[in-house]
């Protein structure tokens, strides 16, 4: 597995997407498609994925992960609702994150990443449920935030390209 940091980050502490590049931003009839390319990758740009629960547990890893689409829930803490959605995906020519509201950013963020804020409903929000489909469609992975108890989640890509995508 990876012992480097990833370039791409999707995180609990409410939810926040760090990427090394700027995200530019494209409004989506009500959407909002943030779209990067990371630098020296070719297309479809997703080497690996990785998700972890916050104490470090793995739970999934695709050394292979060139197809895959990673669909994000979101939930207010309080049980009240959906917050909002993410589905991340690589292409011919990005990376798009199309989520529900405009992503707040760049504010600085760890291992020299830019970090964009989901701005959320006004109230604490979590991870509620994690899908990566590989490819579109097909379900590989699916995970869903006990309801009972408190659990963070990351979501971890690097990128085809990357200095350090090859070492597994």
């Amino acid at each position: 597995m990876h012992d480097t940091p990833p370039p791409t980050k999707f995180s609990d502490g409410s939810f926040n997407a760090q990427v090394r590049e700027d995200l530019d931003i494209h409004p989506a009839g009500g959407r909002f498609h943030h779209r990067f390319v990371p630098v020296g990758a070719p297309p479809p740009f997703i080497a690996h994925v990785k998700v972890v629960r916050g104490n470090g547990d793995y739970l999934y890893f695709d050394p292979f992960a060139t197809d895959s689409v990673i669909k994000i829930q979101l939930e207010q803490d309080d049980g009240s609702g959906q917050t909002g959605d993410l589905v991340i995906s690589g292409g011919p020519d990005y990376v798009q994150i199309d989520c529900d509201s405009r992503l707040i950013g760049p504010n600085p963020g760890a291992k020299h990443r830019k970090r964009y804020d989901h701005p959320g409903k006004g109230k604490e929000f979590h991870i509620s449920r994690i899908t990566v489909e590989k490819p579109a469609g097909t379900v590989k992975f699916d995970v869903t935030a006990p309801a009972d108890q408190e659990e963070e989640y990351a979501v971890m890509m690097w990128h085809v390209g990357d200095p350090h995508h090859d070492r597994l």
